[in-house]
């Protein structure tokens, strides 16, 4: 029986293989799509670098704990309250969208940034923590952290 991760990428892949906005492309060919998008494909690979195709740039927007609403605490990884974390940016994004306001207007710098944030991973969130002594190591506030961390934020 299919995992609902692996129903929600097919379902990914039969929607772009379905869009006539988009080629799919060997690696490395050049991808061109009607809405105006034209980059060569990066290669495939594992390393500590943060890889974009040749013209563009990635700047940070928004990371795990940032301040998004006011009286928000500033980020400190040794004190994390369930609190402070509810009026930051959550924890492991998988999914963004950006809706242009007003609404129907197609403005690319002027609207709402949706990101579902799926899943903590208490062992990097509470360092020292293994499959040994996290039954042990968890705790009610803990839990609410991570409670807070995950869900939906709107920016």
């Amino acid at each position: 029986m299919p995992t609902r991760r692996r129903f929600i990428h097919y379902l990914s892949l039969a929607s772009l293989a379905a869009s006539s906005r988009f080629s799919l492309a060997a690696p490395g060919a050049r991808l061109v799509n009607v809405a105006g998008l034209d980059f060569q494909e990066i290669a495939h690979g594992i390393d500590s670098t943060h890889h974009v195709p040749p013209g563009y740039v990635a700047q940070v927007l928004l990371r795990w704990g940032d301040p998004i609403l006011p009286g928000a605490p500033a980020w400190s990884p040794g004190a994390i309250s369930a609190a402070g974390q509810a009026a930051q940016f959550g924890y492991n994004n998988d999914f963004v969208a950006f809706m242009p306001l007003p609404l129907g207007s197609g403005s690319s710098t002027r609207g709402l940034l949706c990101i579902n944030h799926e899943f903590t991973n208490t062992k990097f969130i509470w360092p020292g923590l293994n499959a040994l002594n996290i039954r042990q190591s968890m705790s009610r506030e803990r839990t609410a952290v991570e409670m807070a961390a995950f869900g939906h934020s709107v920016v």
